[in-house]
């Protein structure tokens, strides 16, 4: 149901900020859900009056970084594929600060490919692959839904009936695009002040909660999901005519007279082919603090500022290419560490990156096995228990190992009987998928006496014997240094061997192997951090 919401709010949203019921300007509206490549340059400021006293001072230099302007510049190949840098307009105010300590200018380029994405700013020399989130509709469903939500936003463009009261339509005049083309347009300017703001915001919510298309794209998307989401639209539709019953009390005229203002500006500049070329957003709002009389309240006031031009629509979109070279995931980064390097020590994308491995709270960074630990969590292979635990110290049984390896080496499920084991009984049921798999790829084998004893705490040559076996060439010539090498059982032998000499596995204090010892989860973990490391090497 959360995805559902999620898609409910975010059609709410582009329904709420549709065209106004200007006849060039809807039909322009309309037209632009049907571009599907396009170039645009976006200028979006803001600029907001507010007490700072107290405040971080970072926050001062975001507000005057925003207050100069940001800058998206995006070229979108198709739906799928789309190249964008976020820049600065005026990047002085914070170039050498806390907030970027490097003299180079802070920008921030992106890669959209289907639901991957990726990340570099300027201080960086690769992009990061931001591991994608799961889609909430498979590719054909989120297609079959782009055009049920399309057809419902021109359902509710062609019924919107708000009369705006100042609009200024003005034909012939020329845009000239960042590509260096013309384009003779008609130029349509409507201005709100507070009071129509008010009735034209009450007039949506109205307008929202009896819009019959709602009702259409739920039961629309409760077909493609199988969930039923019909309960929703009542409640969505109650909410929105509650909230317009609720402004209605508003006296706006009472507002006005203590000082409150708001002034906006919409303009549009559409092409003969009915597409818009250029856009033009104002906004101007003050709210003194004394409106709501011992409020306490600063007086506040904010004044948004976003243009934006695009050209190029429907047409061949090009932009360099993201080469693998270029790239670094986080796969990689948990397999080899020194490819942090590749992002600057105050790169936001390295920050990102740092947070994608989170640690346990009982493996510290001072733990012996915190980086083969956090890496593997990062990349799902382990998993930890209730308080943010690993529990490292813990003896990890026969089945708990086996689990952790077929899940670190991906190994497929497998129809394999286990019923052969004399103690077939005693595998757990969130186990028997995992044994199978072992069992079948000889990952694993049955004791002498027909047992797998997957309960029983594996043993430290076992546990480098069932991965070295079948994973690490043969080093039989490899002298053995470990001062309990006797005490290493025969068949267990060339896998320590070979264990030793790949680096995959060392003794414990004193020089000691220790083959007989039980294996715990920290130890579990490392070896097979390191089978995992070897293999991504060899790839």
């Amino acid at each position: 149901m959360k995805r559902t919401w999620l898609l409910i709010l975010l059609l709410v949203f582009v329904l709420s900020g549709c065209a106004p019921n200007v006849a060039i300007v809807g039909e322009a509206m309309k037209s632009q859900l049907d571009v599907t490549s396009y170039a645009s340059t976006t200028t979006f400021a803001l600029d907001a009056d507010v007490p700072t006293d107290g405040q971080d001072a970072r926050v001062g230099l975001v507000l005057k970084a925003l207050r100069d302007g940001v800058v998206f510049d995006v070229q979108q190949k198709d739906e799928q594929h789309a190249h964008g840098v976020i820049s600065l307009k005026n990047p002085a105010s914070i170039v050498g600060t806390e907030l970027w300590p490097s003299q180079t200018k802070p920008a921030l380029e992106f890669y959209l490919e289907g639901n991957e994405v990726y990340l570099k700013s300027s201080l960086d020399q690769k992009f990061l692959h931001v591991p994608a989130a799961e889609a909430p509709l498979s590719p054909e469903m989120q297609k079959e839904f782009n055009e049920l939500a399309k057809s419902v936003v021109r359902e509710y463009i062609d019924q919107f009936g708000y009369p705006f009261k100042n609009v200024i339509t003005t034909p012939n005049v020329d845009v000239t695009l960042p590509d260096g083309s013309k384009v003779s347009t008609t130029h349509v300017n409507i201005t709100l002040d507070l009071e129509e703001a008010h009735e034209l915001l009450v007039y949506y919510l109205e307008n929202l909660s009896k819009f019959d298309g709602l009702d259409r794209l739920m039961t629309g998307i409760g077909e493609m999901t199988g969930e039923d989401v019909t309960p929703v639209v009542p409640e969505m539709k109650a909410a929105l005519a509650q909230a317009a019953n609720a402004l209605k009390l508003v006296n706006v005229k009472a507002l006005a007279a203590r000082g409150v203002k708001a002034d906006i500006s919409a303009e549009y500049w559409i092409s003969a082919d009915k597409r818009i070329v250029q856009d033009h957003l104002k906004v101007n709002l003050n709210l003194p603090g004394d409106v709501i009389p011992d409020s306490g309240l600063p007086n506040l006031s904010l004044r948004l500022d976003a243009a934006s031009q695009y050209w190029n629509h429907n047409e061949p979109v090009q932009y360099p290419a993201l080469t693998h070279d270029r790239v670094v995931t986080v796969e990689q980064l948990a397999f080899h560490p020194e490819k942090f390097d590749a992002f600057g020590a105050a790169s936001p994308v390295r920050a990102l990156a740092e947070l994608a491995f989170a640690p346990f709270d009982d493996v510290p960074d001072s733990h012996w096995a915190y980086w083969p630990v956090t890496a593997l969590r990062t990349v799902g292979v382990v998993s930890g228990y209730d308080g943010n635990r690993f529990l490292p110290s813990r003896p990890i049984t026969r089945a708990e190992f086996v689990a952790m390896a077929v899940n670190a080496l991906g190994l497929e499920p497998a129809e394999e009987n286990l019923s052969a084991f004399k103690d077939a009984q005693q595998i757990p049921a969130w186990a028997r998928e995992a044994l199978q798999a072992a069992v079948h790829t000889k990952l694993i084998r049955g004791y002498s006496d027909g047992t797998l004893r997957p309960n029983q705490p594996i043993t430290r040559a076992e546990l480098v014997a069932i991965l070295t076996r079948a994973y690490l060439p043969p080093a039989d010539n490899f002298p053995l240094s470990y001062v309990d090498r006797d005490r290493i059982p025969h068949w267990a032998l060339p896998a320590v061997k070979a264990a030793t000499a790949y680096g995959v596995v060392s003794g414990r204090d004193g020089n000691r192997f220790a083959p007989n010892d039980k294996a715990t989860r920290a130890e579990a973990a490392t070896l097979l951090y390191r089978i995992l490391r070897t293999l991504h090497n060899a790839q």
